[in-house]
């Protein structure tokens, strides 16, 4: 059988049913576009709630604690990050924006500003995960030490095959992967241009404000 153009493209269709990704391209297109504001923020403030209030009802040793983060201007101008501000206290989020001599007063970093808000935590990640899964097995999970070699996830059900020849059959697996999705997983929403990180000896408790956790909004960050 032969082919025929299909019309609109696939990608364009694809942009144009999601509402985030087409307004998100029609700003990075210079398109002017009403403010708007991600839902997945409040999803991601919710979820940092959550876990820490599981984390404290299981009683895991992880050092868990309530964080700042601190969303920095990538640019010279800061009207992006005034923007998202403003959407962000249209949608009931808490922060406050922050302007290159506030930001430079308060965390001594010399950017155009920066987003300052409540809600992050971090812990220890390694006896979060072994306290997660102790507390999963105690009620009745089933942990399997082995590679994972193979992932099938076409049928009614997902198989994941082991590199110790056994496979796992289940309704849904969650791949607690990070950034970086393993070669037997194929993503059809992203692609990872590099992943890399940077470890220093401890550094002065007060290096900065209140151990702020600190990310930019440059895309890629």
């Amino acid at each position: 059988a032969g082919r025929v153009p299909v019309f609109p493209n696939p990608r364009a269709l694809a942009v144009a049913q999601d509402r985030l990704v087409e307004k998100t391209l029609f700003r990075e297109l210079g398109i002017p576009v009403p403010a708007f504001a991600e839902v997945g923020d409040r999803a991601s403030l919710d979820a940092v709630a959550g876990l820490q209030t599981l984390v404290a009802q299981l009683g895991i040793a992880c050092d868990m604690r309530a964080m700042n983060s601190l969303y920095l201007a990538s640019e010279e101008s800061n009207a992006s990050l005034r923007e998202e501000h403003r959407c962000r206290t249209r949608a009931g989020l808490p922060g406050a924006f922050l302007d290159h001599t506030m930001l430079l007063d308060n965390f001594g970093i010399a950017r155009a500003g920066a987003l300052v808000s409540p809600g992050a935590a971090d812990s220890d990640p390694l006896q979060l995960s072994l306290g997660l899964l102790r507390a999963a097995a105690a009620r009745g999970a089933r942990l399997f030490e082995a590679e994972a070699i193979a992932f099938d996830a076409a049928g009614s059900s997902v198989q994941v095959g082991l590199a110790n020849d056994r496979e796992i059959e289940a309704r849904a697996v969650v791949l607690a992967t990070g950034y970086v999705m393993p070669d037997i997983v194929r993503s059809s929403v992203h692609e990872v241009s590099s992943s890399w990180a940077i470890a220093t000896p401890p550094q002065p408790e007060r290096l900065w404000n209140d151990r702020t956790l600190i990310w930019e909004d440059a895309n890629d960050y």
